[in-house]
């Protein structure tokens, strides 16, 4: 995937909001966002940051894993200007969804870590197929009786 284009074409959190989030959306993510604080050793490491790092976030305002988490980004950047986020709205951007795909699904949020040259130096995704298998063991509707769930076995 050619993740250039897609930067270019992504928007800073506010106008991903303006443009994607319905006033209760906006709300929550507000939320989320005015309690996220870093804590001082953070603020320095971010501060430190010498080259420019693009963070490309898949996202859909409708999404409760990215009211959570897209919000801290939007606070990470503040921190330093060379650290430039932009979103993109899953349903908008459909080649980018695809080629974020996680565990065969088209999950969000989807962070795509470029460097200032738009190589794609790493990503990050909210479940991991460990993460599903876990939430099935845990799930007292999916296990067959007898099961404990990690947290009874802990």
């Amino acid at each position: 995937m050619e993740w250039g284009p897609v930067f270019a074409q992504g928007l800073s959190y506010l106008d991903f909001l303006a443009k994607h989030a319905t006033p209760d959306q906006q709300k929550r993510w507000q939320a989320v966002y005015d309690s996220v604080t870093l804590t001082g050793d953070q603020r320095e490491l971010l501060g430190g940051y010498v080259r420019e790092m693009h963070v490309l976030c898949i996202a859909g305002a409708w999404c409760g894993d990215c009211v959570n988490q897209c919000p801290i980004l939007a606070r990470i950047a503040e921190q330093n200007p060379r650290i430039v986020v932009r979103f993109v709205d899953r349903d908008v951007q459909a080649a980018a969804q695809v080629a974020a795909m996680m565990n065969g699904g088209r999950r969000v949020p989807a962070v795509i870590f470029l460097s200032e040259d738009d190589y794609e130096c790493g990503r990050y995704g909210d479940r991991t197929l460990a993460t599903y298998r876990q939430m099935a063991a845990d799930s007292p509707r999916r296990r067959p009786s007898g099961w404990a769930s990690s947290s009874e076995t802990s």
